[in-house]
């Protein structure tokens, strides 16, 4: 990964723009196990996406940028302690909220459906809430997963209306509503996650070879569904202590790893495969980051789950 760092701060091969949001996280979590010239560049997040967050935060500009570097921003603050992470993040978190509260059909065009919308701010509203502490953030985290299970979910399908990809919808609202239960213990929050989770399990998990397809049409899998879903995973194992929401991270991420997206002689994971034409010719940095995340949360939280005997 080191080849791929660009001195502006951010990681080329980038085509989702989410590197400079999870390289933070691996490096900031793994101090002394990264290669010594990885670590040498600058301590993210990078100046840079600071700078942008900053300034979003204070125009209101809709951009991609915060949105993607704001975790990098959170995850600055828990590791280093330094109050300009924090002021920044919350700032942002505050301000994202408020634009998707006001817009959020101008972010679909971003992410693809507002299902994803609504979960990613929640998301990031409760990671504020988990800084900050303060019942504002709470509730605009709720008021958005409200927001989605009052107009983007299908009861009788039990899945997130999604436009785009299935998979997207589905693991981002799980994500949401796995952190905003162990915030409040809602049971509520926990019945659509699960019911989300067993529609993705019955319609778009591959029994013969792992890995979630991105739809029931299976057609095709690609690495970031499947690192949001092994995440997804990991967040409902958190809320729940169930360990075979690990097993399920741990079957997904091995399947990430098979031939089907991994190249031992680039070497990198591919972004996507087909049954068609298989393993894609592109690559992404912040979905190769995105993997080594999940590989490490889940190494810790099973670590932890064999200690309990």
């Amino acid at each position: 990964m080191a080849d791929f760092w660009s001195p502006d701060g951010n990681w080329s091969e980038d085509m989702q723009g989410d590197a400079t949001a999870f390289a933070p996280l691996i490096l900031y979590a793994t101090p002394g196990t990264n290669e010594a010239e990885l670590r040498r560049r600058p301590r993210p997040p990078s100046s840079t996406r600071l700078k942008i967050a900053s300034a979003v935060a204070a125009t209101g500009e809709l951009s991609m940028e915060p949105v993607i570097g704001a975790p990098a921003l959170a995850y600055g603050f828990q590791s280093t302690g330094k109050a300009i992470y924090r002021g920044s993040f919350l700032i942002g978190a505050r301000r994202g909220y408020s634009m998707i509260a006001a817009d959020p059909e101008a972010f679909a065009a971003y992410v693809g459906d507002l299902a994803s919308v609504y979960a990613t701010g929640a998301y990031i509203s409760l990671m504020a809430y988990e800084i900050s502490g303060e019942k504002e953030d709470l509730d605009n985290a709720l008021d958005l997963i409200s927001r989605a299970n009052d107009t983007e979910w299908d009861d009788e399908q039990g899945i997130y209306r999604w436009s785009m990809t299935m998979d997207w919808p589905q693991a981002t609202m799980i994500m949401a509503l796995a952190k905003a239960y162990q915030a409040t213990h809602d049971e509520a929050l926990l019945t659509h996650a699960r019911r989300a989770l067993a529609r993705m399990n019955s319609g778009c998990w591959d029994a013969a070879h792992g890995g979630y397809f991105t739809d029931e049409t299976r057609r095709g899998k690609t690495l970031s569904g499947n690192n949001n879903m092994a995440w997804a995973a990991l967040d409902l194992y958190e809320a729940t202590g169930d360990a075979s929401l690990l097993d399920r991270a741990r079957e997904t991420l091995t399947w990430v790893f098979t031939a089907d997206l991994h190249s031992t002689e680039v070497p990198m994971l591919f972004h996507d495969w087909t049954p068609e034409y298989g393993r894609s010719e592109h690559f992404c940095t912040g979905c190769n980051f995105h993997t080594l995340c999940n590989v490490h949360r889940l190494n810790v939280l099973a670590a932890a789950e064999f200690a309990k005997g």
